[in-house]
């Protein structure tokens, strides 16, 4: 199995100052370190800065940051350059996290889909008390497209969903934890940081026994 890390994203959903994010507020306050030119502007509005492969984006009501060439998720800094924003403006309001893994991966497709249509298995794999399914297998030329997304439920604090595609015998997955409820308990910004090495072998493990 041949495994493409296209990139990982963390997003925050709340009220924020795009005219803050710039790249100095990045070097002196974020821990930022890079050697790269930005590129891209700031305005209050919305601020779109890019280093290299490290892209900013902030809306009104979004904070994005996405590293488009993650050798490894496990050791990736865009985590913590968010919390340590995050921490520094403590009276943004939050409401929703969301870390997101996206992969290419080239898979004997019959069994990925023998065992993505398997519910007692997936809950199994994945350690899950729910498992919803929100769309059907749709067929093209003999490829699927769209061909599933669900929701996990495995606690109490965290939702992971998983977005899948197959054409030309490549499957594309967008696999996302969700933190909610943030409004009413803000330490919950540190839970991706102090739990990145979790997700990140529950999703390997995903990779390995469906795929």
């Amino acid at each position: 199995m041949e495994i493409k890390n296209n990139f990982i994203s963390i997003i925050a959903l709340g009220n924020f100052n795009p005219a803050i994010l710039t790249p100095d507020f990045l070097w002196n306050n974020c821990k930022f370190i890079t050697d790269q030119t930005p590129k891209g502007q700031t305005t209050p509005v919305v601020s779109n800065l890019e280093f290299d492969n490290i892209s900013f984006l902030m809306e009104l009501e979004k904070f994005q940051i996405m590293d488009k060439k993650p050798h490894t998720f496990k050791d990736t800094k865009i985590i913590k350059v968010m919390e340590t924003y995050l921490d520094i403006l403590s009276f943004t309001p939050i409401f929703v996290m969301g870390l997101n893994f996206n992969v290419e991966l080239e898979s004997a497709s019959e069994k990925a889909i023998s065992n993505l249509n398997d519910k007692d298995y997936l809950l199994k794999v994945l350690n899950a008390k729910e498992l919803i399914y929100s769309s059907k297998t749709k067929y093209s030329k003999g490829s699927l497209i769209d061909y599933l997304s669900w929701e996990l439920i495995n606690s109490e604090e965290s939702i992971t969903r998983a977005n899948i595609n197959l054409k030309e015998k490549i499957f594309t997955l967008n696999y996302n934890v969700e933190i909610r409820d943030m409004k009413n308990d803000r330490r919950k910004i540190k839970y991706f940081s102090e739990n990145l090495d979790s997700i990140n072998n529950k999703f390997q493990n995903f990779l390995k026994n469906i795929f």
